[in-house]
């Protein structure tokens, strides 16, 4: 996923661009002394933890997939970053207990490190790598975002690892409301994306850029794009006959579907099931009664109909046979 906000791009960090945030990070003195931005993974920094350890460490949960990060370009080169993922991946939480010690519901996403390279300019580079990760947040299908900035006001100017998880000023300009606060100067953040767009299409819209350390200053513009796509067209994907069946033997088979929106509803359209068989709910969310199951009492060849529908009012049927053995 590559996305434009006015000079910069932004790419995810993936073996494809572990030399570009490699590079950043080794111009930077490994980053804080060495961290290779491995702290808020499950295995955190320790004392025994090396900058060689770390950068392993970093390397091995991106071959592995086991990281969402999106890197920052100016011109080419990598400037900065933003970390996220879900709780599993973004693990290790500072104030741990005054962050459990309110916690209600835990997020669907958290937004852990940013960083900007020396030099880069902060101000355009922060809005950058935070606007894509949400725009990614919500094309993996939105939910409740969580980040832990530090208050600005009332204090005097940070710089550096203070604001390792950007100022609480930066997220206020994308809708984060505090939740609660866990140090003194240090807050939960949140913020819930969703929604369901009703009218497919492309749609542009510009938003103001005000610096966040200089509210005075003419803002600068960045323009954004959301392309909402048709559902694809509902169909059920299993072929007949079914796999055939013994009287008195436990029977289950499921139905499967492509395209369409969740949640999806099954029923039968015409004929009539195998007795014994009836259909039920399996564990997936989005379906519902879109398995046949059971024990068969009769032998015989059973032609029916099955029908599925989306949340959407599509619907897809197919026709099926299935026999029954003694």
């Amino acid at each position: 996923m590559t996305s434009v906000v006015t000079e910069y791009t932004t790419r995810l960090l993936t073996p494809d661009t572990w030399d570009d945030f490699a590079a950043l990070v080794e111009a930077n003195n490994g980053v804080w002394g060495g961290c290779w931005c491995i702290g808020f993974h499950p295995e955190g920094i320790s004392r025994d933890s090396t900058a060689a350890g770390n950068r392993e460490a970093k390397l091995t949960h991106v071959n592995n997939g086991t990281i969402h990060q999106m890197l920052v370009y100016r011109d080419g080169r990598c400037v900065g970053w933003c970390q996220y993922g879900p709780p599993a991946e973004v693990a290790t939480i500072k104030n741990l207990k005054a962050y459990e010690k309110g916690l209600a519901e835990l997020p669907d996403w958290r937004i852990g490190c940013l960083f900007t390279g020396s030099g880069s300019g902060r101000n355009g580079v922060a809005r950058a790598r935070v606007a894509a990760v949400l725009a990614a947040i919500a094309h993996a299908g939105g939910g409740l975002v969580e980040a832990y900035p530090e208050q600005v006001d009332g204090r005097d100017p940070q710089r550096g690892a203070y604001l390792h998880t950007g100022p609480e000023s930066l997220f206020e300009e994308f809708g984060f409301v505090r939740d609660r606060r866990i140090a003194k100067w240090r807050w939960v953040m949140r913020l819930r994306i969703g929604g369901t767009p009703t009218q497919q299409g492309t749609f542009t819209f510009t938003v103001d850029n005000v610096p966040f350390n200089n509210p005075s200053a003419p803002p600068s513009q960045g323009t954004y794009s959301i392309t909402v796509n048709s559902p694809l067209r509902l169909t059920i994907t299993n072929t007949s006959p079914l796999p055939s069946g013994t009287i008195g033997a436990s029977y289950a088979q499921n139905f499967f579907l492509s395209g369409g929106v969740a949640p999806y509803t099954w029923s039968v359209f015409s004929g009539k099931l195998p007795p014994g068989l009836k259909l039920r709910s399996t564990d997936a969310p989005s379906d519902n009664e879109n398995q046949l199951a059971g024990t068969p009492i009769r032998a015989g060849i059973f032609t029916f109909t099955m029908k599925v529908s989306d949340s959407r009012g599509q619907q897809a049927t197919r026709r099926f046979s299935l026999t029954i053995n003694r």
